[in-house]
């Protein structure tokens, strides 16, 4: 893999940074190309956000809402990824 690489791969990295460690190169390679493209470094931004949110989910409960808060809950996670 080279230095420059585009934003699929970029993608791509980011999501498997989020499960596992990156080898030392690809960290690199992302943090240069998060240096150079706003569009990659707002979707890290974008899903950090969304990991966050999801870790502060109790899982037991979440089997347990009613569908009206489930759609509360819906529209209130897509507001955050907008902004």
């Amino acid at each position: 893999m080279s230095v420059l690489f585009n934003c699929l791969e970029a993608t791509r990295l980011i999501s498997k940074g989020q499960h596992q460690k990156l080898r030392t190169y690809q960290q690199l390679s992302l943090n240069f190309h998060l240096s150079l493209c706003k569009y990659c470094k707002s979707f890290q931004k974008d899903l950090d956000e969304v990991k966050k949110q999801i870790a502060e989910i109790d899982e037991e409960k979440v089997f347990y809402l009613n569908d009206n808060f489930k759609t509360h809950l819906k529209k209130k996670i897509l507001e955050e990824i907008s902004k």
